[in-house]
């Protein structure tokens, strides 16, 4: 008997390690202050803040500098579901990505861009235009 229940509470850990470090879609959502233009760094520190889980959304909220030391980016490195707004609730869009090279359609739009990462754990993101992504991109 002992044995049977140890093996069912093995699985169920197994099941728990599977959903949080596992290579499934999280749902992410960033908060970003109103007006907010410009490059977003976000990087995991020891002592960072907390990331909110809110019905399975792992909530990034955005400081007014752009600079957020989290203390957990494990869901920004996996394969993700990102949405976005400012802090009025205004709906901010993250870019297709499949419209790279397709020339502009709209260069007022504002869209969240993420970019890329570098060496040191940080993660870059964009909130701009399509030409000031361009320009980023080719510098």
């Amino acid at each position: 008997m002992k044995a049977v229940i140890f093996v069912l509470c093995s699985v169920a850990a197994l099941f728990l390690l599977q959903d949080y470090f596992g290579n499934k879609a999280y749902k992410i959502h960033f908060v970003v202050p109103d007006e907010f233009r410009g490059i977003i760094k976000v990087r995991e520190v020891k002592d960072g803040v907390p990331v909110q889980r809110v019905n399975g959304v792992f909530r990034y909220r955005i400081p007014k500098d752009g600079i957020l030391l989290t203390a957990d980016t494990r869901p920004l490195k996996s394969t993700s579901e990102e949405t976005a707004e400012f802090e009025s609730g205004t709906t901010l869009s993250f870019y297709p990505m499949g419209r790279l090279g397709i020339p502009l359609t709209n260069d007022t739009q504002i869209w969240l861009f993420p970019t890329t990462a570098d060496s040191k754990g940080w993660l870059y993101y964009l909130v701009g235009t399509e030409k000031e992504y361009e320009e980023i991109r080719q510098n």
